[in-house]
């Protein structure tokens, strides 16, 4: 660290990025607007010094203190907490029980024959959304079926951003030999900041992305200007005889008409 300028609010703001799993390019391109600059190697020096230490105080927690085993009771206490649809991390388990995160994984797994599995994520439905999907899947299914699906360029726009969660965790406990389709699901109503990105799938690949202009009001008149026709673009790219049939949803901005 020795010659380093930034201030400890600023390093404190590096390992947060850390933390998110940003790239290096994206905590560049942030400290460049402030008017500072800072190399791939010293924030890949601060990531190493992190997870070592990370990984010391995991090396150092009989010294601690630490116990090795859990009880009956805290088992119980686990296995509750395990079956709350917003279970507590793995992390602040081992802290609750004075253990190391590595003894709350084994017993959850071993001894509860319990795995820890990611929430799938969805959207929030009304129950209009929910109608028009069960409506529309059958004459979707048969323009696809018998090979058809490999002229379809699927296009579709989605936010990025960061955000809380509301209390909800991402992860779940379920038993070895109950199914993953009958655990809880992750669900977000509200987006918050972010940025909105377009792009289209096909049998010959994807399109490039298309980052739409962040405050962007998304009429017909926005989307057939910036999204639109970069589609199109990349639909011959893709399609050089023109035989495609190009997919969309029925956004308000998708459907309207420009004459």
């Amino acid at each position: 660290m020795k010659g380093y300028k930034f201030t400890l609010i600023e390093i404190g703001k590096i390992k947060a990025f850390l933390d998110l799993n940003l790239p290096f390019s994206a905590i560049q391109k942030h400290f460049k607007k402030c008017g500072k600059s800072i190399s791939k190697g010293y924030l890949s020096t601060i990531k190493n010094q992190k997870e070592s230490n990370k990984n010391s105080i995991n090396s150092c927690n009989n010294k601690r203190g630490r116990k090795s085993l859990l009880s009956e009771r805290n088992l119980k206490q686990i296995n509750k907490m395990t079956e709350n649809p917003n279970p507590p991390t793995q992390s602040s388990m081992a802290l609750k029980f004075n253990v190391s995160q590595q003894v709350i994984s084994y017993n959850i797994k071993k001894r509860l024959g319990k795995r820890l599995l990611k929430k799938p994520k969805c959207h929030h439905l009304t129950a209009n959304s929910i109608e028009k999907r069960r409506i529309r899947s059958w004459p979707l299914y048969l323009r696809l079926r018998q090979n058809r699906w490999m002229r379809f360029l699927t296009t579709d726009e989605a936010w990025f951003y960061i955000s809380e969660s509301g209390g909800k965790t991402r992860v779940q406990y379920r038993s070895k030999n109950e199914k993953y389709s009958s655990g809880e699901v992750f669900t977000e109503e509200s987006h918050k900041k972010g940025i909105m990105v377009a792009a289209g799938i096909s049998a010959n690949g994807p399109t490039k992305a298309i980052f739409v202009e962040p405050g962007a009001k998304i009429n017909a008149e926005y989307y057939i200007n910036n999204v639109l026709k970069q589609y199109l673009k990349e639909a011959e790219r893709l399609y050089p005889d023109g035989n495609f049939v190009f997919h969309q949803d029925s956004a308000p901005s998708h459907s309207a008409k420009k004459h």
